[in-house]
């Protein structure tokens, strides 16, 4: 399973636990190839409401111009970056996100 989606039960539950937060996913994958991965993997394990607290974005054809402008240089997936309420960027991280990673993100991005 690509780490991307492996993370998702672990960053649906922070959104919902941490309301005060707002996870966004980027798709870089087109929109066909994200439904068909949709209908041949279950994310059965993932709860109903976990799934509900994220939201999906689809930057359209520029994903690199936006991973550029988030830091993420030679476009590294996954790759993770917070923003605090000033809107600057207060976390990055590239590689899969681990629960240290959130409770560090928590404290850095106030």
């Amino acid at each position: 399973m690509p780490t991307c989606v492996a993370e998702l039960p672990m960053l649906g539950a922070y959104a919902r636990q941490h309301a005060d937060w707002q996870v966004l996913l980027v798709n870089t994958d087109s929109a066909a190839a994200a439904q068909r991965f949709l209908e041949s993997h279950a994310l059965s394990d993932m709860a109903l409401s976990d799934i509900n607290a994220l939201t999906l974005l689809r930057p359209g054809l520029n994903v690199s111009g936006l991973m550029r402008k988030a830091g993420n240089l030679h476009g590294v997936l996954p790759y993770s970056v917070a923003v605090d309420r000033r809107k600057h960027i207060c976390f990055r991280k590239a590689g899969a996100l681990n629960q240290d990673d959130l409770v560090k993100m928590r404290e850095v991005c106030r």
